[in-house]
């Protein structure tokens, strides 16, 4: 029971906590990221299962689904970064707005790659900062918001 972030095709996601009672995928979200675990949920951040501090990737969502907030937290660091607890990263995700989120990974894979600073923009744990090859990746591309009246 893993929690998931579902998109419709105008990209407007609905969250899935691990303890939700209806599993399905939902038939008009064709696009799906599945978690490790919950972060924060309807405002309010999770602590269970707390444990060390690691290099953290997560995702969460607004309230009504148009905004995604992606995170990548540096860890195993003890110069630059210890990295983020469970609940450090909905607390996170929650100060800058998200209502529910997940943490999708933890250790050396937690990379975030961006375009306009030139490649990877944190430094991976492993291999003395270098990426790490992993078999998945969630990429976004943004475009222009319409204007709002």
């Amino acid at each position: 029971p893993r929690p998931f972030l579902a998109f419709d095709k105008d990209n407007h996601a609905t969250f899935r906590p691990m303890a939700a009672q209806d599993r399905t995928l939902p038939a008009d979200r064709p696009n799906v990221i599945w978690g490790r675990l919950d972060a924060v949920i309807n405002g309010e951040v999770q602590t269970q299962d707390e444990r060390f501090r690691q290099p953290r990737t997560a995702m969460g969502i607004n309230a009504d689904g148009t905004r995604l907030f992606l995170m990548v937290v540096d860890g195993r660091q003890p110069r630059t970064s210890n990295g983020f607890t469970r609940a450090e990263v909905g607390e996170f995700l929650k100060a800058f707005g998200a209502t529910d989120g997940m943490l999708c990974d933890e250790g050396g894979s937690s990379c975030i790659y961006l375009q306009q600073f030139g490649g990877i923009a944190n430094v991976p744990s492993d291999f003395n900062g270098e990426e790490r090859a992993t078999y998945t990746h969630f990429g976004v591309s943004l475009r222009k918001a319409p204007k709002v009246d």
